[in-house]
Order: C-alpha cells, then sequence, then structure tokens
C-alpha cells in the first residue's frame, strides 16, 4: 500500500490530475500493484520555497518535482523499487514534464506502523 508525497511549484496546479494519473501508471507498472491503490498528497509551493541545484547531476535542470514513496520494509526488491521509479519517471515525462526536472525516492517503515481500516499493516 505506497503512497506518494509530492512536493512542486504551484505553476503545476492545473496539471495536478494529469501527473497524479502518471504517478498512479508508474507505481501500477513498476510496483506491480492494484490500480484502485490510489493514496497522493500534492504539496504546492511558491516560487524561492524549493531549493535545488540545477547542475547535479546533469546541467538540465530548470525545476523540481519531488516524489516521495511511502511503502512497508520489504514491500519491492531494490530492483523493483528502481524498476518503479523508471516507470514513474516514464510516465511523468510522457505528459511533458522532463525527467531531468525529478527527484524520485522510496522511504521504508515497518508494516507495523501502518494502519487503515481494512488493512492491519500488521505482517
Amino acid at each position: 500500500m505506497p503512497h506518494a508525497r509530492v512536493d512542486l511549484h504551484s505553476t503545476y496546479r492545473d496539471r495536478l490530475p494529469q501527473l497524479s494519473e502518471a504517478l498512479l501508471a508508474g507505481m501500477v507498472k513498476g510496483f506491480d500493484m492494484p490500480a484502485t491503490d490510489l493514496f497522493h498528497i500534492f504539496r504546492l509551493h511558491e516560487k524561492g520555497e524549493l531549493v535545488f541545484g540545477t547542475a547535479y547531476p546533469e546541467p538540465n535542470r530548470e525545476d523540481i518535482i519531488f516524489i516521495e514513496i511511502l511503502a512497508s520494509i520489504g514491500y519491492a526488491s531494490t530492483a523493483k523499487k528502481h524498476e518503479a521509479l523508471v516507470a514513474i519517471a516514464d510516465e511523468i515525462e510522457k505528459i511533458g514534464i522532463p525527467r531531468d526536472n525529478l527527484l524520485l525516492h522510496v522511504i521504508e517503515v515497518p508494516a507495523g506502523d501502518w494502519y487503515s481500516p481494512g488493512f492491519a499493516g500488521v505482517a
């Protein structure tokens, strides 16, 4: 039951539905998770609130979108997590946002640290 927290500039406000669809498509493809497992949080920021290097790792970054995927420890292997992050970047690139503007990572928490009715979160 991974969910995503996304920090991005407010200029993307009108594109949130597209971003959500692309993010979900990448997560479904990469993690082999059900498409109904949809939990996204978008936090919009004004210019100057997201600080980033334009030349790391390549001098192509014009903007930044931080994408944090929260998942249970062991939800996916290292290879599967990498596959999911690449799939997310691929899907977002399809809607016209350069992959150079993305910074994605997975944060893992113990299964017992989750709770949602119908999902105990305990292994």
